[in-house]
């Protein structure tokens, strides 16, 4: 991920702190943060090839999924990447992936997820309008 690798690179050469130099409790912090986001995007592309769907999002979609993670959010696969990013920047202590990982936020948000949703009503009516009515778009 980009956001990551840029943060990263910043911080090499400006380091900016956010947590304390502790680094059981980056360890463990990361850790958990990463485990959920893996979690998360396991079970995503499960639901996807359980229903013998695609994940990308460049390719026509056959159905909205509704069932598994789905049921919780719209967006687990954007959850879990933006998860990785904030588990990078607690492992890293950087602020800097940590403030990144806000700016791929709001790049999904209002480039990809925008673009996705418009798409996925065009395509799919009154069914993606109650899903939508059901499910929250993040969490």
């Amino acid at each position: 991920m980009l956001c990551i690798a840029a943060g990263l690179v910043v911080d090499h050469f400006k380091p900016v702190r956010f947590l304390p130099d502790d680094f059981r409790l980056r360890v463990v912090g990361s850790g958990v943060v990463l485990i959920i986001a893996l979690a998360i995007f396991a079970a995503a592309i499960s639901n996807f090839m359980r229903h013998k769907m695609h994940p990308s999002p460049y390719k026509p979609t056959t159905g909205i999924m509704v069932d598994g993670v789905y049921r919780f959010s719209r967006n687990p696969i954007y959850i879990a990447l933006l998860l990785i990013a904030v588990g990078v920047a607690i492992e890293a202590n950087s602020a800097w992936v940590l403030v990144l990982a806000m700016v791929l936020f709001f790049l999904l948000r209002y480039g990809v997820v925008a673009r996705e949703e418009r798409y996925l009503q065009s395509k799919f009516g009154s069914t993606y309008d109650e899903y939508r009515k059901r499910v929250r778009r993040w969490v």
